[in-house]
This record gives C-alpha cells, structure tokens and sequence, in this order.
C-alpha cells in the first residue's frame, strides 16, 4: 500500500507540530491492525505541552520512525534521551 502525505489527514495540527495519521493501514495477522504517520515538527518545538495529561505527561505508545532530515531530542520518564539525527532508523 502507498499513500502520499497529503492523501493522511492531520490529526494533530498546531503551531510546529503537524501529524498526519493513517489508521487501519493493513491488518498483519500477529500485530493486528497497523497505522502510519508522517509526523512534521518545526525547529526548536517542544510538543510536551502536547502530551500533558497522559499518564506521567508522557506518550507510551511504542513508535518506529524513519528521520528525513533534522535532529530530534526525545527524553524518556526516566531521564535518558536519545538523539535522532537525519537518516537514523529508531
């Protein structure tokens, strides 16, 4: 299946922050339903404001991404962070 971003609506679009959310992709028969998303922020955009009120003001949904290009600063709960830079797969 292909879908060009602009076929995905956006489900999260805010000042820095855009989120273009396919839910239901393909049904794979060990995971369940599979979704995608294109997700676009701004330099210097901290989208913790996005995530308060989840438990701990922090997302637990597993996530797997591909970076374009950028850098992104991601802080987990318990104080590591990890670094994405432009072609790192995490």
């Amino acid at each position: 299946m292909r879908m060009s971003r602009d076929q995905i609506p956006a489900k999260i679009d805010v000042p820095g922050a855009v989120a273009h959310v396919a839910t239901d992709l393909s049904d794979a028969p060990s995971f369940g339903k599979m979704r995608g998303e294109y997700f676009s922020l701004g330099a210097g955009t901290d989208i913790a404001p996005l995530l308060k009120g989840l438990k701990d003001d922090a997302c637990h949904a597993p996530h797997r991404g591909y970076m374009l290009f950028g850098e992104l600063v991601v802080t987990y709960t318990d104080g590591k962070v990890d670094i994405c830079k432009e072609n790192d797969l995490s």
